[in-house]
């Protein structure tokens, strides 16, 4: 990996600099590439792929920092009192918004639920994180009537409902976590 600024020494190297490069492509685009970048033996693919792979990252870092800077806006001008940050970017990118709503929730402290638009215009896809105080999948679980689906655990969850619900369940669960 020659597109590392410094050389790969030990396992916290491959932690954070060769394995977000690696989740990024599959975020990005597809794993094939990683796979594919694993298994050749001829250096110049190899080379070729890891430069793919290194772009896909500095892009995935790009759109993860507007993403980041767009939901920091909307807490701080709409949601600064609420305690649970439900934050929606219709064209926000789906492999993103997982890695946002982390951020965001260390941030403020608070359950964040990051939305944005599904491809077909009629349902909202999200990504969910949590502190210790919310179990963020049994609170979706109370909401379930309004969601086309969703799954996780304790922390972390994903979920999709329609756009014509968003609003409803934007109140609902606000209102629900205002109680906790």
């Amino acid at each position: 990996f020659k597109y590392i600024s410094s050389p790969v020494t030990n396992a916290d190297d491959i932690g954070f600099q060769i394995a977000p490069r690696i989740n990024a492509v599959g975020r990005m685009d597809t794993a094939r590439t990683a796979v594919e970048l694993f298994l050749t033996e001829d250096e110049k693919l190899a080379d070729e792929l890891a430069l793919k792979i290194n772009q896909f990252n500095t892009e995935r870092k790009n759109i993860q920092n507007d993403i980041y800077e767009q939901a920091k806006e909307q807490v701080e001008t709409k949601k600064l009192n609420k305690k649970i940050l439900v934050l929606y970017g219709e064209d926000w990118h789906h492999g993103i918004i997982g890695i946002v709503a982390g951020k965001i929730c260390e941030e403020y402290k608070k359950p964040c639920i990051i939305l944005t638009s599904n491809d077909d215009g009629k349902t909202v896809v999200g990504s969910a994180r949590s502190t210790e105080h919310l179990n963020i999948y049994e609170t979706l679980k109370k909401f379930s009537e309004d969601l086309v689906k969703f799954g996780g655990h304790s922390q972390a969850a994903g979920l999709a409902l329609k756009l014509k619900n968003l609003d409803k369940f934007t109140k609902e669960i606000e209102n629900y976590a205002d109680l906790y």
